[in-house]
């Protein structure tokens, strides 16, 4: 995101999804920026607003389902972390980042990051495998990770990279490419076309 907001300008940033405000926590150091944090979980806001206090002047937090939430505001980048696998299907998926790019300037970057994957392929079952010694290692349960495992694809949706890519250009961003992988989660920075959003 920095790549993109460089100088002395106040920017502000939408957070999809803001969670427990780890993107808040993460981007605090940038003095001249400021957030509008919006997530459905009252709770998780609590937890926010508890761990940037430090910030607080600078973010607006809404509790707010994300498909009713709206604002003339348009903003100068966005991010929308581990969410959007927990949205079944590419139509709902699409009005939800249809609703991103509108609240974009054009030309504004979106980082977005999500599991994704085919369920059906052998290169999934060798990065679960992968995941679940990983998870493990680092003091999960065997127990706690097959209950983890059992939600994808029952409380969560996967998709390819390849169907990412293909939603995401059709919802008006652009130059699409990938900035992290790590097992099945992927994370994408993309851009609001400039040309669609005029």
């Amino acid at each position: 995101m920095e790549g993109f907001l460089i100088g002395d300008s106040n920017h502000t940033v939408l957070i999809v999804g803001a969670g427990g405000g780890q993107e808040l926590v993460t981007f605090s150091n940038n003095s001249l920026w400021s957030y509008v944090a919006v997530d459905s979980s009252e709770e998780m806001l609590k937890l926010a607003k508890s761990r940037t206090k430090n910030i607080a002047d600078r973010i607006c937090f809404h509790h707010s389902e994300w498909d009713m939430f709206s604002t003339e505001k348009q903003f100068d980048g966005a991010t929308c972390l581990l969410v959007l696998h927990f949205i079944k299907g590419l139509e709902n998926k699409r009005k939800f980042l249809l609703n991103i790019a509108k609240h974009l300037k054009p030309g504004a970057p979106l980082l977005l990051a999500a599991i994704q994957g085919e369920q059906v392929s052998e290169f999934f079952e060798m990065q679960m495998a992968g995941w679940r010694n990983y998870m493990i290692s680092n003091g999960i349960s065997p127990e706690e990770f097959a209950e983890f495992a059992a939600t994808i694809g029952q409380g969560t949706e996967v998709n390819s990279d390849e169907e990412w890519k293909e939603l995401l250009y059709d919802c008006g961003f652009t130059n699409v490419s990938c900035y992290f992988g790590s097992f099945l989660i992927r994370g994408f920075i993309c851009t609001r076309d400039k040309a669609q959003a005029t």
